[in-house]
């Protein structure tokens, strides 16, 4: 019977220090275009690896996210990221509920009358920073959670070489 309890208290014991390596990292960052902070883009952390779990947060009005992986705001495991960052337009096309019959003969109604008046629809969705920051394979920001500097700002820019800074944080761009 006592052989069987130590085994019991073993295995619990293991169980335990099995999931301290995939407690979540609480993470703050700033998304900056050109040193000016971005508002409303979505931030995505892939895992480079298939043992992490993907993270997501958006900006605030000052560029600020947190990260969430299973509930709002709780940070991601340990491990490496490459860095996805997007925003649609503020003039984004937004199609409506497709169950809504009216809003969607409306809506394609007013998409053939600017077809046959040849008018440029400008309010196509469209990225408002630079595709290769929300391309998973151009993507030139790779971070490692924890960051060596527990820094997680991630500075964007509008030309496609992006320089190499200090103070980037483990966000920084990789030399290509």
């Amino acid at each position: 019977m006592r052989h069987v309890t130590v085994i019991a208290l073993c295995s619990s014991l293991l169980l335990v220090a099995s999931g301290c390596g995939n407690r979540l990292v609480k993470i703050k960052g700033v998304v900056t275009l050109d040193g000016k902070p971005v508002a409303g883009a979505q931030v995505q952390f892939i895992p480079t690896n298939d043992a992490g779990r993907e993270a997501m947060g958006q900006t605030n009005d000052s560029g600020s996210y947190t990260l969430t992986t299973f509930a709002s705001g709780d940070g991601v495991q340990r491990g490496d990221y490459k860095v996805l960052v997007s925003k649609l337009s503020e003039r984004a096309l937004r199609a409506p509920d497709p169950n809504d019959k009216a809003a969607m003969e409306k809506f394609m109604f007013e998409g053939m009358k600017k077809s046959r008046e040849g008018k440029r629809d400008d309010t196509r969705p469209g990225e408002t920073l630079p595709g290769v920051y929300a391309d998973s394979e151009r993507t030139p920001l790779i971070m490692t959670v924890p960051a060596p500097d527990g820094k997680y700002d991630l500075d964007l820019y509008s030309a496609l070489a992006t320089p190499a800074r200090p103070g980037m944080g483990s966000g920084q761009s990789p030399r290509r």
